[in-house]
């Protein structure tokens, strides 16, 4: 059963797995564009990295997307929980991006820890992101597309918890 207590088990679970976001199977240009903006907000982008293994500034990555096909690894730090992300891009065309969120159990401020600060966060990217889909998951869970039906590692999603201002 989901439920606040178990979101936050979950999220803390030190297990040796990382945590995904995950959105609807594609956001456009806009959107991910938009997760990088509300990121560059709050945390400070230390690295970024084109497929290719071009090194990319902050300024240059909402071009990079008309870019195609074009896949985008960028590494963010900052004083909030998580204090560390790790954020992929892919795409075939820039109507259609690939984007999840990686971070660490250990990213996590686990004495301080307030599952709404966290909440209100991915509420944010969802909200940027402008995907009505969302899905907080252990890594490598076997599902498909977000399935909680199965109850395979979607920690919550769109479909059973509703966001903060969503």
């Amino acid at each position: 059963m989901i439920n606040r207590d178990s979101i936050t088990h979950d999220l803390l679970d030190r297990d040796g797995s990382c945590r995904d976001i995950n959105f609807g199977e594609r956001i456009n240009k806009t959107g991910a564009t938009g997760i990088i903006d509300f990121l560059a907000s709050e945390w400070t982008l230390t690295q970024a990295m084109s497929g290719d293994g071009e090194e990319l500034a902050l300024l240059a990555l909402p071009k990079f997307f008309d870019r195609a096909p074009g896949t985008l690894s960028t590494i963010w730090h900052g004083n909030k929980d998580p204090n560390y992300l790790q954020v992929f891009f892919s795409w075939s065309v820039p109507a259609e991006i690939f984007c999840e969120l990686t971070f660490f159990p250990e990213h996590l401020n686990e004495t301080q820890f307030m599952l709404e600060d966290f909440l209100a966060f991915v509420s944010k990217l969802v909200c940027a992101s402008g995907s009505s889909e969302y899905y907080v998951r252990y890594e490598n869970a076997s599902w498909r597309h977000g399935d909680v039906k199965t109850n395979a590692g979607v920690i919550f999603s769109h479909e059973n918890f509703m966001l903060p201002n969503s």
